[in-house]
């Protein structure tokens, strides 16, 4: 039933989020009418789902799912097993089945033939390379300068206090979704110590707590959340680029009604999360340096600009620390040395858990309708009681630009190159 009721929650989170990634919400829309219209139905059918929501979560107290499993799935004789088994060396088998298929066919031409093809690819070679007319040009719609205005969109954020936290509010239409994100200025961790607090975002919600297994942590996100994030990042200040301020981000939403519940969540979670299980935290070692493998192969762009902003400036030096190859080495070094450090490593998570999550280091960005920012306050009551409220101490951070000019290779096919 919990994960049942998981899915559901986060269905319904894609409908009232209506998040496509990049393509315009209104194509998405059209299309999806028309998969109705077409059929004789509304077109607005697909664009509804609150009834058909509550039908779903009626569901769950009653033995419909498990009817629906038992007929479609268990004693469903309409079925079909599909193995796929890994053979070494298959893609050189292909190419050279491709080679001798077209070795045969060009066999099989006469010398007009070959010569025919090899007109026609020219030809088209030169139509792709050609430059269109200006004829042809001038029926693109193009914009003009005077179609784009002028002054930067401005964020409809304003500057409220709660419980003695500054709040950055922005009232935006949510279709009933409250966004949180608790802001974090970690200055006062110590330099050596700034990439465990990368390491430290990317175990909590993945391990045990003190009250939860990491698995009923995840169920419990899943059922009462649109999802719980931890990372870092950081900004300059407006009129000062020299200085930056490094922050551990928590992202969070959830419907209206469930916010207590995220809030519960997110405490429990920076408040109790323990650092016991050495395997299970070695494996999550192993998965985000996988991770960054394959961003180093597949967008070592963003590798290659995180390395050279780190030689223009302090902020730069950091976020390459946190985000870039560095952090990449960092965990390599942990994953080859993981049984002789693995106390270390538990002392200084646990030592940078106690010291970020301070109230006197918070500010909250909340993203909500007017109507329902009265939910804010009980959020934020819970954090000023639930987070230490120790003194802190800026660091003074020594990150000096360096340009190194360095190259890596990889086996990637792709060159990337950066230069600033």
């Amino acid at each position: 039933k919990d994960i049942i009721e998981g899915s559901i929650n986060y269905q319904e989170f894609l409908l009232r989020e209506s998040d496509f990634r990049g393509y315009p919400k209104g194509i998405i829309y059209y299309i999806s009418a028309m998969e109705t219209w077409l059929h004789g139905e509304s077109p607005i059918l697909s664009l509804q789902y609150e009834e058909n929501l509550m039908k779903i979560k009626s569901a769950l107290n009653t033995d419909y799912f498990e009817r629906l499993i038992d007929k479609y799935i268990l004693n469903n004789n309409h079925c079909s097993l599909l193995i796929l088994k890994p053979e070494p060396g298959l893609g050189i088998k292909h190419n050279q089945a491709l080679e001798e298929k077209l070795r045969k066919y060009k066999e099989g031409l006469s010398p007009e033939e070959i010569q025919k093809i090899i007109k026609n690819t020219k030809e088209l070679r030169i139509r792709q390379e050609a430059e269109d007319s200006e004829e042809t040009l001038k029926t693109i719609p193009m914009l003009e300068l005077k179609d784009v205005s002028p002054e930067a969109e401005k964020l409809p954020m304003v500057v409220r206090e709660e419980e003695k936290i500054k709040i950055l509010y922005s009232n935006v239409f949510t279709n009933k979704i409250g966004y949180i994100n608790l802001l974090f200025n970690t200055k006062h961790i110590p330099e050596e110590l700034i990439q465990y607090t990368r390491l430290l975002g990317n175990l909590l919600s993945k391990i045990n707590t003190e009250n939860y297994s990491y698995e009923e942590i995840v169920n419990m996100i899943n059922i009462n959340t649109g999802g719980i994030s931890f990372s870092v990042s950081s900004t300059v200040e407006r009129n000062n680029h020299s200085s930056f301020n490094p922050l551990f981000i928590i992202k969070g939403k959830a419907l209206i009604d469930k916010l207590p519940e995220l809030t519960r969540l997110i405490l429990e979670i920076i408040n109790h999360s323990v650092f016991t299980e050495k395997d299970r935290i070695l494996n999550i070692i192993r998965e985000e340096k996988s991770k960054l493998e394959n961003t180093i192969y597949n967008s070592g762009n963003a590798i290659a600009s995180l390395k050279v902003l780190s030689y223009l400036s302090s902020k730069g030096v950091y976020d390459e620390k946190v985000r870039g190859f560095s952090y990449y080495k960092f965990l390599c070094d942990l994953e080859d040395n993981y049984e002789e450090r693995y106390s270390d490593i538990v002392s200084k998570l646990s030592l940078i858990k106690d010291e970020i999550f301070n109230l006197n280091a918070l500010t909250i960005s909340y993203t909500v309708e007017e109507e329902h920012y009265n939910s804010i306050k009980d959020m934020a009551k819970s954090f000023a009681e639930g987070l230490s409220k120790s003194e802190i101490n800026p660091c003074d951070y020594s990150f000096v630009p360096k340009a190194d000019n360095e190259g890596l290779t990889t086996e990637a096919k792709i060159q990337y190159v950066a230069k600033g």
